[in-house]
C-alpha cells in the first residue's frame, strides 16, 4: 500500500490540469476511489468466502497444536500437565502458554504418575500417542478421556483427565496402607 501511495502522490502531483481540464482532477480521484473499492471488494471475497471455509488453509494454520496451546495455558495454574512430544515441540506450544508450568510427557517417568500430586493431573496426547490411552486407563480407571476434534471432525489430540484423588489412590494400594 505504501509503493502504491507513493504512485499516486507522484500521479496527483504531476497531473496536468491544464491539458486535461480543470475538474481532471476529481476525475481522477474519483477513479482511484472506484479502483480502491473493487480491490476491497475482491479481497474481502478471497478471505472470507474462498479461503475461510477452505479446508487446506484451516490445515495450514495448525488448529491441533493452537487448541492444544491454548487448552494448556488454561489447566496448567490449576492442574499437572503432561503433553506429548510431537505438541511440545511446536512453535505454537512454546509461544501461547508462555510463563505456564507443563511437561513434556516422558512415557517411563509418568506412566503411571510416581509421586503422590496436590493438584489434578492432565495428559494432553497427541494422535499418535492415543493407544497411551488404554495404559493410563489401566493405572486410573475412573479417568476421563475427552477426544478433541477439529471442526472437520478430524481428531486434534486425546485429554485424559485425573483428579488428584484418582492419583493418589494408586499410591495408596501401592504403599499397602
Amino acid at each position: 500500500f505504501l509503493f502504491a501511495g507513493v504512485f499516486l502522490d507522484s500521479v496527483w502531483r504531476a497531473w496536468p490540469t491544464r491539458v486535461f481540464g480543470p475538474k481532471s482532477r476529481v476525475r481522477l480521484g474519483n477513479a482511484v476511489a472506484v479502483l480502491l473499492a473493487v480491490a476491497l471488494a475482491i479481497n474481502y471475497n478471497t478471505f472470507f468466502n474462498i479461503q475461510a471455509g477452505n479446508k487446506s488453509v484451516f490445515y495450514d494454520f495448525d488448529p491441533a497444536q493452537t487448541e492444544a496451546a491454548y487448552l494448556v495455558k488454561d489447566i496448567a495454574s490449576t492442574s499437572i500437565v503432561y503433553v506429548s512430544p510431537a505438541l511440545v515441540n511446536h512453535p505454537n506450544l512454546r509461544f501461547i502458554p508462555q510463563g505456564t508450568n507443563y511437561q513434556q510427557l516422558n512415557l517411563n517417568q509418568h506412566i503411571p504418575v510416581r509421586d503422590r500430586v496436590d493438584r489434578d493431573v492432565v495428559f494432553v496426547l497427541e494422535p499418535a500417542h492415543t493407544s497411551l490411552l488404554s495404559q493410563l486407563r489401566t493405572f486410573y480407571p475412573s479417568g476421563v478421556v475427552e477426544e478433541k476434534r477439529d471442526k472437520y471432525g478430524r481428531p486434534e489430540f486425546s485429554v485424559f483427565r485425573l483428579s488428584r484423588q484418582q492419583v493418589n489412590l494408586v499410591h495408596h494400594r501401592d504403599d499397602g496402607e
